[in-house]
């Protein structure tokens, strides 16, 4: 059973069109966590947090500070040895 919402209590949906810049209906691509991974791997290289050359710390220990599957960290891998 459900229960109606007040009329003032319900907000506009901002639509996509003039204000947001795109036309209508144009898709916006979300990267994968993969991806997100990989770029973040790729940050902590050029700040210096890991020394270029040196081996990544073990897959137990990325899935944790990631809080991401075997495999979606190995997918990260492959992302971020493309892009090298």
């Amino acid at each position: 059973m459900s229960v109606p919402l007040p009329a003032d209590d319900i907000a506009p949906v901002p639509s996509a069109g003039a204000a947001s810049g795109r036309p209508f209906g144009q898709r916006i691509r979300v990267p994968k966590t993969a991806e997100l991974v990989a770029a973040e791997l790729r940050r902590k290289i050029v700040r210096g947090e890991l020394a270029e050359g040196d081996a990544l710390p073990s897959e137990a220990v990325l899935m944790a500070e990631f809080a991401v599957s075997r495999p979606t960290l190995r997918e990260a891998y492959r992302c971020w040895s493309r892009s090298r």
